[in-house]
């Protein structure tokens, strides 16, 4: 069903009815095509073409190694010139080949073809994966002592009960 969804999405985004299956990332036709239809958008069909792609995106479970697989192609071609074709990285990620060609445009379109990420941005997600991390780490600590709580729960006169029986006993 997602494979539909990516589907309609490319054609739609790039103006073509049919997926080439060729190992490029995409004809001078097609993008030139799409260059022509955005120029003739209007503003309001942008703003509307910008909330189908957020309700057309959707990952989950099902579809996080097809994300992973577009996003690992893209950036092995960013930062080296010296990189496998898409049918090696197809075969790699268990996809078809004008799957994952399609899903490389579509990961450069939802990107607007920036791949670089500023030093700011990387910062500031560290900084929200170390915070959410400490959250976790002390939720599970709370959970485990309260576990802990109900299996053992105190005794009535407290651990000093039982040290003073074992003194008495000689």
């Amino acid at each position: 069903m997602t494979d539909n969804f990516n589907k309609r999405f490319l054609q739609r985004a790039t103006g073509t009815t049919g997926s080439d299956s060729s190992d490029s990332l995409a004809s001078s036709d097609t993008l030139t095509e799409q260059n022509m239809n955005d120029e003739s958008r209007s503003s309001r069909d942008e703003d509307d073409d910008e909330h189908d792609q957020a309700q057309f995106f959707v990952v989950d479970s099902y579809n996080i190694h097809r994300l992973v697989i577009a996003g690992v192609t893209c950036a092995s071609k960013f930062f080296s010139d010296v990189f496998y074709t898409n049918s090696r990285y197809a075969k790699v990620g268990g996809l078809p080949l004008a799957e994952l060609n399609n899903l490389e445009l579509q990961f450069l379109l939802l990107n607007d073809f920036r791949l670089s990420v500023p030093v700011e941005e990387l910062e500031a997600y560290g900084t929200m994966l170390v915070e959410f991390y400490a959250r976790e780490v002390i939720t599970q600590q709370q959970a485990a002592e309260a576990q802990h709580q109900q299996m053992h729960p105190p005794s009535p006169g407290g651990d000093n009960v039982y040290m003073e029986g074992a003194r008495r006993a000689p």
